[in-house]
């Protein structure tokens, strides 16, 4: 899922033709006006998060961080008054005291200025896909199930074909996740909140049913609760709302697959533009769950700082909280697919975030994981019996990563990312994204059950929203009777030992799979310009949860 960011640079229609005339002004624009925090608060959110540290897990409730470190009753005086007399229409003041939103002509909005105010930011519109692949006659429910007949490549002809996608089962059993569910750490006393926009109104009886056409427990009596913000605005700016529907759908079945005791919180937001940061706002200032799955994503960092430093602003409140947010690394690998320079995305390259990349999972008879490769999708369709183009193909999805230019390397990565990595851009090191990975390539993919047209059915589902939802799954099953809650898990992924993570390494021979129609072969770990490594790379991070990940995290 994405969200498109727009300039603060808005543009005025000029004619070639007519003659000269004044043209009409601008339609005013809504804006939020983000508040400061006040002094250490991003320090204290570090180190509670940090082990090791006297503060670690000393957390602050929502209370007590507004009374320390939100702004102040006075700041929002002072700035609602500056607003009005710069001509700004004031409006609410979000909860917390985040912000103040207003609207106003962009003449009128450049003067604006206060030492309380931290940014300007435009309410932008959002866009969200998904990441799917065709579930059709001839895939495979497990690796090397069914084949098919290719042109010759890699010294081969036969193919196994590309998954159905995967089940609870299956995913359980190749992450080493059954031992806990059989000791009972199953996620229960925990809770986990979905961010997503508008609500399916299918999503709860979809869930169960996917529950139980797998053989997992459904939801019990007040385990799957939602927090709408209604009404909903109109659905064309936001790509409509089946998608939206799919996107929930799926990370609500992929957090219970994992962790069927735990309970789940969608948060339906009203819209995809401010609405999105009230609902983020509303779970920082309520505390109602203390991990967070979000599977949209920007379009790599190039978006306005404001809408930069509002989001940051939320994240330094829910590490202070002990809140820990995930999020998807992005689906396009390093977006210059998408026509930009190399990059990560955000809010994945936010260094509060834990970014979960992507992998390619096979899965044999037993349940075992036969291979895990980086998530990086070439594709070369068969025509007319051969191939038109060189091997791999074209580069179409994968795992987003990168070095950000927006974030210096924050200390929880020193000694695990190659300086080849963090200093991609000079000698000063920075952020690289993404932290840690789950299956994401819907070529082998997980299962998901949705309400469509009135009927239910199956479909292969994939991308790193589905990485992060597991994931989120996982740090459930991990907090089950922690004494305190994970919150912000950086700082304590990256003390675990090496032995806790699956190391995804590169191929020593290309992997290769058929569509199930035989219409297309399918390479994997081709991803853009990133590539997997040894140890810690920009593919998959520190790797994927391997036996006695769960048991180490929880510790």
């Amino acid at each position: 899922m994405r969200l498109r960011s727009t300039s603060l640079l808005l543009a005025f229609g000029l004619s070639l033709t007519a003659a000269p005339a004044l043209a009409a002004p601008p339609p005013p624009k809504s804006f939020t006006v983000v508040l400061k925090l006040r002094d250490g608060a991003e320090r204290f959110a570090l180190d509670v998060s940090t082990p090791g540290n006297p503060l670690y897990g000393k957390f602050l409730s929502p209370a007590e961080f507004t009374a320390r470190y939100a702004p102040t009753a006075d700041q929002v005086t002072r700035v609602r008054a500056l607003l009005a007399k710069s001509g700004f229409t004031v409006g609410e003041t979000a909860e917390g005291n985040r912000w103040i939103s207003a609207t106003a002509s962009p003449a009128r909005l450049a003067r604006a200025a206060s030492p309380d105010i931290l940014a300007i930011a435009e309410n932008t519109p959002s866009v969200v896909s998904t990441s799917d692949a065709p579930r059709s006659a001839g895939c495979s429910g497990f690796w090397g199930q069914q084949h098919q007949d290719l042109p010759a490549a890699y010294d081969r002809t036969s193919f196994p074909t590309t998954l159905c996608g995967y089940g609870a089962d299956q995913l359980q059993t190749a992450y080493d996740l059954k031992p806990s569910l059989v000791a009972g750490r199953d996620g229960h006393g925990v809770t986990v909140a979905v961010i997503g926009v508008f609500d399916s109104p299918t999503g709860f009886k979809d869930a169960n049913a996917h529950a139980t056409a797998y053989g997992q427990p459904p939801f019990a009596s007040g385990q799957y609760t939602r927090k709408l913000f209604k009404p909903f605005s109109p659905s064309a700016p936001c790509g409509g709302r089946s998608a939206w529907y799919r996107s929930q759908t799926r990370d609500v079945e992929a957090v219970h697959a994992v962790a069927p005791g735990a309970k789940v919180l969608y948060v339906g937001a009203r819209d995809c533009a401010e609405g999105i940061d009230e609902a983020l706002n509303w779970v920082v200032q309520n505390k109602p769950a203390t991990i967070v799955s979000n599977s949209y994503v920007y379009r790599g960092e190039n978006l306005p700082a404001a809408q930069i430093q509002k989001t940051h602003s939320l994240l330094v409140q829910a590490a202070a909280e002990g809140i820990g947010f995930v999020y998807a690394s992005g689906d396009s690998g390093d977006e210059t697919i998408n026509g930009l320079p190399a990059q990560p995305d955000y809010p994945a390259s936010d260094p509060l975030v834990t970014a979960v990349g992507g992998t390619s999972l096979a899965i044999d008879q037993a349940g075992r994981r036969q291979f895990e490769t980086g998530w990086g999708t070439a594709l070369n369709r068969v025509v007319a019996g051969a191939y038109p183009l060189p091997q791999p193909g074209t580069f179409t999805a994968g795992s987003g990563g990168g070095t950000s230019t927006l974030f210096a390397q924050p200390d929880y990565q020193r000694r695990k990312v190659p300086a080849a990595l963090s200093r991609r851009y000079g000698s000063a090191p920075m952020r690289v994204t993404p932290d840690v990975a789950a299956v994401a390539d819907p070529y082998t993919g997980f299962v998901m059950g949705q309400t469509v047209g009135g009927q239910f059915g199956l479909s292969t589902t994939g991308g790193t929203e589905l990485a992060s939802s597991l994931f989120a799954g996982i740090l459930a099953l991990a907090s089950t009777d922690r004494p305190t809650p994970i919150g912000f898990a950086n700082p304590l992924l990256y003390s675990l030992k090496a032995a806790s993570f699956h190391d995804i390494l590169p191929d020593r021979v290309p992997l290769g799979a058929s569509t199930p129609d035989g219409s297309a072969l399918v390479t994997f770990d081709r991803d853009s310009s990133l590539s997997t490594g040894y140890g810690y790379d920009a593919v998959t991070g520190l790797g994927t949860p391997d036996a006695g990940f769960v048991t180490a995290l929880g510790s």
